[in-house]
């Protein structure tokens, strides 16, 4: 991730829609449901979002980089879709690991 990324206040979506994605990327993706795994999906680096804030008003918010993959990955969730179902390739999946060197480098997820 070359990109300078900050975490923006939490907030609540209540049906969240996307009505704009663009800027799709390969990158990383992981999630707590997969301890340890990690994957290359394709996702929008570019997302506008509309519904309900936690006090039940209207947003519109449009979200970049880092915290647009975020939004699409949790919003993935709300649709039933896990990261594992966007893996083009088996050979995108891998754990990470500490090599001789004490390096954190990509293994492999043989199957």
């Amino acid at each position: 991730m070359d990109e300078k990324w900050q975490a923006g206040p939490s907030m609540a979506m209540i049906n969240p829609e996307i009505i704009e994605a663009s800027g799709e990327r390969r990158d990383f993706d992981g999630c707590l449901s997969f301890p340890d795994l990690y994957g290359e999906t394709t996702r929008p680096h570019h997302l506008r979002i509309t519904g309900l804030d936690e006090d039940g008003k209207p947003f519109d918010r449009a979200y970049e980089g880092f915290n647009a993959v975020i939004i699409h990955h949790e919003i993935d969730h709300l649709d039933g879709v896990l990261f594992i179902d966007r893996i083009e390739n088996l050979q995108d999946l891998y754990t990470l690991s500490e090599n001789e060197h004490g390096e954190t480098v990509r293994v492999s997820v043989t199957l």
